[in-house]
């Protein structure tokens, strides 16, 4: 994997950490943190229903998922090691179902002392 990141990187193309079910059945990448540039890391949090990816039949079935707060300090810890190598660290949830990655996202962001902005709810429009 490692002559691969480094390919990657020459190419200027950010790796994609992933936070996913940490089951040995469950057929998904491994929770790799590597930062392939100094200017961003990324990671993209599928939620971690085992069930679901194993036997659902649709995207909302799958990934949907409503990340626990001790979930989201582990993957709070794993952004702040990316950004010990990266100068922004973008998190994205894609669960698919509802509120659940809003909800999830704006929570984490209260735990990584940020301001959560808008509820889901109240929904928002950023520009640029």
């Amino acid at each position: 994997m490692g002559r691969g990141r480094a390919g990657r990187a020459d190419l200027g193309a950010v790796f994609v950490a992933v936070d996913a079910p940490r089951e040995e059945h469950v057929p998904i990448l491994p929770p790799v943190d590597a930062v392939t540039r100094d200017d961003l890391a990324y990671m993209r949090a599928h939620g971690r229903n085992a069930e679901g990816y194993m036997t659902g039949r649709t995207v909302a079935e799958r990934f949907g998922w409503d990340y626990s707060d001790e979930e989201l300090e582990e993957i709070s810890e794993r952004a702040r090691g990316m950004a010990e190598q990266a100068a922004e660290v973008h998190v994205l949830f894609n669960n698919n179902r509802g509120a659940d990655a809003p909800t999830s996202a704006r929570r984490m962001r209260q735990l990584l002392g940020q301001d959560p902005g808008p509820s889901p709810q109240e929904g928002q429009l950023r520009v640029g």
